[in-house]
């Protein structure tokens, strides 16, 4: 089954098919592939009909549409977004798959992730043209879509900037047309959006990163570590952010000591990632910095996290923000190994 990006591209090379099943729960993503359809063809109202979801269609309704000759131009365009159709009509969309037009595009929608060989419309679509597949988009799918979202609206969108919108505000191809369409606006009369165009209109923009602690200290970047610790004790009162500020810490270095060992046994780039949940863009050096301390040092650090954790839930006079403080600093003067 295609995805939207290889049903895009092949449209821009001048490819269309005479016969397209749109798959899927993406009801948006798949309005606006027949929107961009109907564009390439540069149709008129004699050569467009399309049958909503909501209403039925008949066999003779059905029977006009599929025979009926383009009027003044190359091709006709059917978009059928109710495939559930009666008995009769369902025997003449078979019929018509045995042998469709070349003078007109059929389009039917589903909104099942999968062909259903028993069905006999499904498997004469999948036999008669091309399967494309509107499922919720992974992180580096949503990032091709967002930046070919943006030049259609003629920008160009940094791909720092494109990473920073899906991370925001997730893979739904619903919601990032609407973000990237707010980049644009606020992006007026400029070619290329930026990472901070993106952030000065992003509705899902958080105001502290929770992941920037556990960066910092895991590449022992003291100063920046420091400044993270401190901006996370503004967000609350500090004595109560100190235990999410130890939990930062220690699930950063428990992560890179498991990266170190799977390293070491030899695991694939591409099976840490997915063990550990990293991000393919903003983790994408984290291997290569990981590298840079030794196991022993990342054990250690590790157990140093934990022995404060100790410390601070059976010792109730210490002052948990300085112990955290104390930590971060000790832990960052692990020094990395020479590169």
């Amino acid at each position: 089954m295609m995805t939207p990006g290889d049903l895009a591209r092949e449209w821009q090379s001048g490819t269309i098919h005479p016969v397209y099943g749109f798959w899927g729960p993406e009801s948006e993503a798949k309005a606006r592939a027949l929107d961009r359809l109907k564009s390439l063809l540069k149709l008129d109202a004699f050569n467009l009909v399309e049958f909503p979801p909501a209403a039925g269609v008949t066999a003779a309704e059905l029977r006009s549409a599929l025979w009926t000759m383009p009027v003044f131009a190359e091709r006709r365009l059917v978009a059928l977004k109710n495939p559930k159709t009666g008995a009769e009509a369902k025997k003449i969309l078979v019929e018509y798959l045995q042998n469709p037009s070349p003078q007109t595009v059929l389009v039917v929608f589903s909104d099942d992730s999968k062909i259903d060989a028993k069905d006999e419309i499904q498997r004469e679509l999948s036999r008669a043209g091309k399967a494309c597949l509107f499922a919720p988009l992974r992180e580096g799918d949503a990032v091709e879509f967002v930046r070919r979202r943006a030049k259609e609206m003629g920008r160009e969108l940094d791909e720092e900037a494109a990473w920073a919108l899906v991370s925001e505000a997730g893979t739904s191809a619903a919601i990032l047309s609407q973000e990237i369409e707010k980049a644009a606006l606020f992006n007026a009369g400029g070619g290329m959006i930026s990472k901070s165009d993106v952030l000065a209109c992003l509705g899902f923009q958080k105001s502290y990163d929770p992941f920037a602690l556990g960066r910092s200290v895991a590449l022992r970047d003291r100063a920046t570590a420091l400044k993270n610790l401190g901006e996370l004790f503004a967000q609350g009162r500090p004595e109560e952010q100190a235990f999410k500020a130890l939990y930062q810490v220690s699930a950063a270095l428990l992560k890179q000591l498991k990266a170190l060992r799977m390293m070491r046994a030899g695991r694939s780039r591409e099976e840490i990632y997915k063990a550990l949940r990293l991000h393919p863009y903003w983790d994408k050096d984290y291997l290569e910095s990981a590298g840079r301390i030794s196991e022993k040092a990342a054990a250690a650090a590790l157990r140093r996290c934990l022995q404060t954790e100790a410390d601070l839930k059976s010792k109730s006079w210490l002052d948990a923000t300085f112990e955290i403080k104390r930590l971060v600093a000790s832990v960052c003067r692990m020094a990395p190994r020479s590169s």
